[in-house]
């Protein structure tokens, strides 16, 4: 590198080539920061030689509003739009599967991924006793498919336990469970 010199820039140390010291130009050169800005607010701001500016996270004159005000918008918006109801989805299996789905996707690619599994599949026993690859496929539309299809025939496995059958009410005891009961049951599925 006898025609370059490494300089101190903006963003660490650029090239400036011969051109450039004999007064051509070069878009990677350091540009000068300037003295003084002007903030969002019109305040005027100095800036300390060398040094980037520094960029509020907020405006420090904001202030949380009161609890009031907050139901009070949600009640307004309660209005305008109903009060919004969590009711599930029904089987507590597909439930489940549909939990696994919804991981890394968005609810439309999950939804079609879930009716693509019920359409190819009869039951969830089907699923059980079907290939990886086969799930994999069924489930492709709703991402990380490769993943997804092993967790989900690890899961039903798992709730099938000894029998080696799965029966269409194996979670429905998890309805009158005491709560962290069930919750240490779904936690310690394969992939939950």
């Amino acid at each position: 590198m006898t025609d370059a010199t490494l300089l101190p820039g903006f963003f660490g140390f650029e090239r400036l080539g011969q051109s450039d010291r004999l007064g051509g130009g070069n878009i990677l050169a350091p540009v000068p920061l300037p003295s003084r800005i002007v903030l969002a607010d019109a305040e005027i701001a100095s800036i300390p030689a060398g040094k980037p500016p520094r960029i509020p996270k907020r405006d420090p004159h904001w202030r949380r509003p009161s609890r009031r005000r907050v139901l009070s918008i949600r009640d307004r918006l309660r209005e305008l739009y109903g009060r919004p109801v969590n009711e599930p989805h029904g089987h507590p299996i597909a439930e489940l599967v549909r939990g696994v789905l919804s991981q890394n996707t968005n609810d439309r690619n999950r939804d079609v991924a879930f009716g693509r599994l019920r359409e190819r599949f009869g039951s969830w026993e089907e699923v059980r006793a079907a290939a990886v690859e086969d799930v994999e496929e069924a489930i492709r539309p709703g991402g990380l498919a490769p993943t997804k299809a092993v967790r989900i025939v690890r899961i039903l496995e798992a709730i099938a336990g000894d029998e080696g059958h799965l029966e269409n009410d194996a979670l429905a005891w998890l309805a009158d469970a005491p709560l962290q009961e069930a919750r240490d049951y779904l936690c310690d599925l394969p992939g939950v």
